[in-house]
């Protein structure tokens, strides 16, 4: 009498066997041009020439750039292989801060600076965690209730917006203005917001 279930499993591992075979490629030969045709090895070293370029591009100065590699370098570093090269921390950090500054997805930035898609994505997610536990509690420290009644008031004294607590630059919110409220938000002191300036 035939076990169907050992069957089964056979083939599976048959199968599983075959589709990791199957594999051609240590590295797509896309992206083994990351050193002559990546967006961070040809685009880098000219920006970091350049302030206002560099500024435009990383949204901050170059010697921030630098201040930022040499806190993370200890924590990001990785170590010389016999099969490959590591990224550098400098590329690290770029590709983090383009997916900040600008949004675009994993598979676009995959593309420019010539990288795998999960590659990009792992950089990211650890660049922002390396970044958050090296600098969270000096930049952003947990605010107080008498911080936020501070910095509402000053938005409302300074820029006449009431209520609010903190600014981004450059991304946009889609607000809803609570019922009721019309033109003039002062009927609703106890809400805070977020505003984009």
């Amino acid at each position: 009498m035939v076990d169907w279930d050992l069957v089964l499993i056979a083939a599976l591992a048959e199968e599983e066997e075959k589709s990791n075979q199957s594999r051609r490629f240590w590295v797509n030969n896309l992206w083994k041009q990351r050193y002559t045709s990546g967006e961070f090895n040809n685009l880098f070293n000219d920006l970091r020439y350049d302030v206002r370029k560099f500024y435009d591009y990383y949204r901050m100065s170059y010697e921030n750039f630098e201040s930022l590699v040499h806190l993370l370098r200890p924590f990001m570093e990785k170590k010389q292989s016999n099969f490959r090269t590591p990224i550098s921390v400098e590329e690290r950090l770029s590709v983090c801060l383009r997916f900040l500054i600008t949004g675009v997805s994993f598979k676009t930035l995959a593309f420019n600076y010539r990288m795998g898609f999960s590659t990009v994505r792992c950089i990211v997610h650890e660049t922002c965690r390396v970044i958050w536990n090296i600098l969270g509690r000096i930049v952003l420290p947990k605010p107080t209730t008498a911080q936020w009644k501070i910095i509402a008031k000053d938005f409302d004294e300074i820029w006449n917006f009431p209520n609010c607590i903190g600014a981004i630059d450059g991304k946009h919110f889609k607000i809803r203005a609570p019922n009721n409220s019309g033109t003039n938000n002062r009927y609703t002191q106890w809400l805070p917001r977020l505003c984009c300036v």
